[in-house]
């Protein structure tokens, strides 16, 4: 009979930590922003505002706080223009839903980077974050918010490359679009000029496609520097390009194309010779003509092709 042998084996646990420390320690380094409130409660229990009871180092740089002079104070007396009136409603939201509230927000630079609001100094400077508010208990409450800036100018520089004619750099057709639904949204009126160049095939058959496409640079720079800032110029594809205008006096829209027609008429001079090219324009007004930008584009695509035809006639 076999004789069996027990051997026991003992498990050294490590001490415990206790949570206050772990979190002291935890919001102390953490390399995102962290900031404490405690609701501040009137009569009755209504809530009156929030009080700043701790912020860490990256908060207090995001948001150019420095502690000392916030801690104690309301939330909306202290530095109210980087702690934005967003931010104060998702607070209240939080604390009387008991939720989690998660939004994106853009803070401005603190004021002494220099920068002046408006500017394109400033708006380069502006950092968005992903901001969480947490409610911990009855009355407190946590605001987390990690930069996604480098995530914001990813995605701002895709969606650069989906609206830009690869060529030209101008606006392409999908851009287009956009801007279409944009400024029909607000109600705008507009006027879409279709155009064709003619003798540009003249230009690649005589010269090669990499002298075409000079060419189309350069007409797509001169149309963009023939309207203003707010206006819209895309290549369409090959040879054809459109231009937005909206807004203001569109009894005007004859004078702006003539204006545009004599930019493109203007000979290129390029190192193999000057280069001569016409234009035939269409115009169609939204909502006069269309109103979806499909419609617009082929009534004024119409009337192009029917001045073409006029042209070749004569």
């Amino acid at each position: 009979m076999s004789e069996v042998m027990e051997s026991s084996v003992s498990v050294v646990r490590p001490a415990s930590i206790p949570a206050e420390k772990l979190w002291t320690g935890y919001f102390r380094s953490a390399p995102h922003g962290l900031a404490l409130f405690k609701a501040i409660k009137g009569d009755g229990g209504r809530l009156d505002d929030f009080e700043w009871c701790d912020i860490n180092e990256s908060a207090a740089a995001a948001l150019g706080i420095d502690p000392p002079q916030v801690i104690g104070k309301s939330a909306r007396a202290a530095r109210a223009d980087a702690f934005e009136p967003r931010v104060y409603r998702r607070l209240v939201t939080a604390h009387v839903t008991r939720r989690v509230q998660e939004f994106e927000q853009v803070l401005t630079p603190p004021k002494e980077t220099g920068s002046e609001p408006g500017t394109r100094e400033a708006r380069e400077n502006l950092t968005w974050y992903a901001v969480s508010v947490i409610p911990v208990d009855d009355d407190y409450l946590v605001v987390q918010f990690r930069s996604i800036t480098h995530y914001k100018s990813v995605l701002h520089q895709a969606v650069e490359l989906l609206n830009r004619d690869d060529l030209t750099g101008l606006a392409n057709r999908r851009h287009l679009k956009t801007r279409f639904w944009v400024l029909r949204r607000r109600d705008v009126p507009m006027a879409l000029l279709y155009f064709d160049l003619n003798g540009f095939k003249g230009v690649n058959d005589t010269y090669g496609h990499e002298v075409g496409d000079q060419v189309l640079s350069i007409i797509g720079q001169r149309l963009t520097a023939k309207v203003r800032p707010d206006e819209m110029v895309a290549r369409l594809g090959g040879d054809e390009f459109a231009v937005l205008l909206a807004g203001g006096d569109l009894n005007a829209v004859d004078s702006v194309t003539g204006r545009l027609i004599e930019a493109v008429e203007e000979p290129i001079h390029l190192e193999t010779g000057a280069v001569r090219l016409s234009a035939s324009v269409g115009a169609a007004l939204y909502p006069d003509d269309a109103e979806s930008f499909e419609a617009l584009v082929s009534r004024a695509d119409a009337r192009m092709y029917e001045q073409k035809r006029r042209r070749t006639h004569h």
